[in-house]
Formats: C-alpha cells, structure tokens, sequence
C-alpha cells in the first residue's frame, strides 16, 4: 500500500481487505470503511430505532480470530454512541467452517444476547441458522453485514429464518428496481455485459466505485495523469452514483449516514424499514481513535 501511495497512484476500491488499505492515502472508495467511524453504526442505529431495545443485549460473531478486533471496536462504537451493551463476542473458524455450531447456539441463548450481529460468508451463517432453528434458540434479531444480501442466501437460510434473519442494504433494494430508476438501468446494464451474473450487494459497490473511477477520469480529458486522477477524486464529496446507493463523502473517506433494513423471508429479503427510501441520522455516525494505520502521501 505505501509503495501505491509513495508513486502517486489513486485507488479507487469496492472493497478493503484491511485497516491500513481503508485508512491510506489516495484512496478514494464509494463505500468508505476508514477506521475512525463505526462503519455499521448507521444501519444498528436505524435497527434501534425500528426496535426499541434491541441493542440492550448485542452480541457479534465474526471470521476468524482477525476480525474480533474489528468486533470490540463495534462494541465500543455501541455502547459509546449507540447506547447499546455488548454482552457476546466470539469468532468462529472461517477456512473450514466448524464441525458443529451447537456450542455457539448455547452461548448465545446463555448470554441472552438480543441482537447477534454476523460478519462472515453466507455458507456458514447459513450453518448457525439451521442449526438455531433445530434447537428453537434464536436471538430476537440476527443481523448480517451487507455481503450476505445475494440471491444465494435466501435459498440456502429462509426456510430456517422464522422472522429472525436481518440485513441491511446500503444501495437501493434491487426488489424495488421499477421502470426507470436508477437500479432499473444498473440491472439492465449488467445483464448485458455480465449475464448471468447475480444481483448482490457487493456487484453494486464494484460498479458504483467505476462509475466514480470513470467520472473521475472524463473530468481530466486527455490530461489524464494519476495527479489529475486523485485531485478529482479528492473533489468529490458527495456521491451516490446517480441514485443507486446511499450518499457518501469518497474524497474525505466518510461512509453515508443512512441504510435500509431488510428482513429475510421467503421471498428473499425485502424492506422493512424505513417505508421509501433510506433510513438516515447523524447521530448515528460514530467516532472512535483513527487507528493511524493508513500508508501517508509524501508532502
């Protein structure tokens, strides 16, 4: 990351696989995650206020032991900012999946936590599921980071979910792409290019951040220098790549204030709050200690 930086080469990612490529100069995402905001805080902010009290007893299982830092920095972000308690927070093997989620199901249900908050694949989420639903022992709420919203996962957990299973979606939901909207048009053009190819979360941060990188490159015209690049990334401070996801600040690293709340049925997942739109709050944007990872631009 510091030689990208060191050369003056911009990044525009979907996706950062760690603090120090989330924290780095020159980086310019849709979806910022720096590590100075709580980045579920908007979306656990909009839970709470859908359900009162869910946040009292917050629980989160995460991929792998190098995820449970990420887990205790929400934790501080809750009940820092949220005004939520975090009671459980455990990691789970994410290479092979775990011969059994049973001891897992009973921690949870002995620790009465409320809300479970998931980060991991959909395959293994999709384990824990059934195997809450075999022992009649779910959370209130089991929620999922934005990974898990694919066309997948419903068939692989809904007959388990009994009214539990949540996501939350950071992009219009793509069961509410009607004639013309912006999502319309994203779907149409991917199944042009990319037949075949599902409507996930993740596919629509990818697009949104080319979208970003090619608006970025037209404003240079035929100056097109990775100085010019990263000005006009810099420059831009608002972005919701047309209407097709929340609003957020690329050039200054900052993720949106606003989400969707999906619940999970057999349908797949569909909107439950709020009733248009997104959901958004200031107060929902949590601070906490930049961890000072990020690789710096030279002066």
């Amino acid at each position: 990351i510091q030689d990208r930086v060191n050369c003056g080469l911009p990044a525009f990612p979907s996706f950062g696989a760690s603090p120090q490529a989330n924290d780095a100069a020159l980086t310019y995402p849709a979806q910022p995650n720096a590590t100075n905001q709580m980045n579920p805080g908007p979306p656990l902010g909009l839970l709470a206020k859908t359900y009162k009290g869910s946040l009292d007893r917050f629980g989160s299982l995460v991929a792998g032991e190098g995820l449970i830092f990420q887990g205790q920095r929400n934790a501080t972000g809750l009940e820092q900012g949220l005004g939520g308690k975090s009671v459980y927070l455990q990691s789970y093997n994410a290479t092979t999946g775990e011969s059994s989620w049973a001891p897992f199901v009973q921690q949870i249900h002995d620790k009465n936590v409320s809300t479970l908050f998931w980060i991991g694949d959909e395959r293994n989420a999709a384990a824990l599921i059934q195997a809450m639903s075999t022992a009649s022992q779910f959370p209130k709420i089991f929620i999922t980071s934005p990974n898990i919203y694919t066309p997948t996962f419903p068939k692989l957990a809904a007959q388990y979910a009994s009214g539990h299973v949540y996501t939350y979606a950071l992009n219009v939901p793509f069961n509410e792409a009607g004639p013309g909207g912006v999502m319309k048009q994203y779907l149409k053009i991917k199944d042009k290019y990319a037949p075949g190819t599902p409507n996930d979360a993740l596919a629509v941060n990818a697009f949104s951040n080319w979208l970003l990188f090619a608006q970025s490159a037209k404003a240079c015209g035929s100056n097109l220098t990775r100085k010019c690049l990263a000005e006009q990334g810099a420059k831009t401070t608002s972005w919701d790549a047309g209407g097709l996801q929340v609003t957020t600040n690329p050039g200054q690293n900052q993720i949106s204030d606003c989400s969707v709340l999906m619940k999970l049925g057999s349908k797949g997942f569909t909107r439950v709050a709020p009733k248009t739109g997104f959901g958004c709050s200031q107060k929902w944007i949590v601070s906490l200690p930049s961890l000072g990872l990020g690789a710096k631009a030279k002066s």
